[in-house]
């Protein structure tokens, strides 16, 4: 639910499979699956996975979420989050991670491992995936792909 209120952008959180235009999944997501969410550039999924990345750190005092993303592209577009709320313990949960190259991904995914138990994140969240890793002969990717 956007709402827009004095030149601020502002989202009220929702459980999007009780919304009237989404449909939910036809299988349930299982723990410890991958997921890929994609779609065209501009259509929320960032916002979207800040989201789900909010309700995993609220929902579990023990979790942990690791976002890695393009600094130009979040800060280009910031995705629309809730205002403020007494989450802020919960939100010091999600660590943003910064990166540009694909192998800058592959070095971090490589040493997720020496992490010691209570550190290593639950969910991990690489956003713009196209932008990362693009097609063979597509240029250097960007646009879609959340």
């Amino acid at each position: 639910m956007l709402a827009v209120k004095r030149g601020m952008r502002s989202w009220e959180p929702a459980d999007f499979f009780e919304l009237a235009n989404v449909d939910a999944p036809q299988e349930e997501i299982e723990h410890g699956c991958h997921c890929l969410l994609y779609g065209p550039e501009g259509c929320g999924k960032t916002t979207l996975l800040f989201q789900h990345a909010l309700a995993v750190v609220r929902r579990d005092s023990d979790a942990r979420v690791l976002f890695i993303c393009k600094r130009e592209a979040i800060e280009s577009c910031p995705p629309l989050l809730p205002q403020a709320s007494g989450d802020g313990e919960a939100a010091t949960r999600i660590h943003m991670k910064y990166l540009s190259a694909d192998s800058e991904v592959c070095k971090l995914a490589s040493l997720l491992h020496l992490l010691p138990p209570g550190e290593q994140p639950s969910l991990i969240i690489l956003d713009q995936f196209s932008g990362f890793f693009p097609h063979p002969g597509s240029g250097s990717g960007g646009g879609g792909g959340g």
